[in-house]
């Protein structure tokens, strides 16, 4: 698991080296946007992410992010800020109890700057409208 930085852009470079096909194979993909988020590093950030589409679009079982995988990225991304509260915030939601969103944090912050903040509003309410 990364635990700094360096750590990320160490996954990085595997990724510029072709090294990493799978970017579910392990957990690195998502800390390394978090200390590359943290770091304001713009470059590597989108090649990270690049990645994680790539993944999404051909996996099989995320046939219903396909069509825009950046949605499920965002809301990793939101994962990563509050980990103790997203999962718990999400179950509450999905049971139908009306839950404040949670707070923008840095990852998702750049994230946003990159990308636009459209992503996982119109996936979350999707959702809603869903479970309704």
């Amino acid at each position: 698991m990364i635990k700094n930085l360096a750590g990320a852009k160490k996954y990085v470079n595997k990724i510029k080296d072709g090294l990493i096909e799978n970017p579910f194979a392990s957990k690195d993909i998502a800390h390394s946007l978090k200390f590359l988020a943290q770091d304001k590093d713009e470059e590597n950030f989108r090649l990270v992410v690049d990645l994680w589409c790539h993944g999404i679009s051909t996996q099989k079982n995320l046939k219903l992010y396909s069509k825009e995988p950046l949605a499920l990225v965002e809301s990793f991304c939101m994962v990563l800020d509050h980990p103790e509260k997203a999962n718990h915030h999400m179950f509450q939601t999905y049971r139908g109890i009306k839950m404040k969103r949670l707070p923008i944090g840095n990852t998702q912050k750049f994230f946003q700057k990159i990308y636009g903040s459209r992503f996982f509003k119109r996936d979350w309410d999707k959702a809603l409208r869903i479970i309704k």
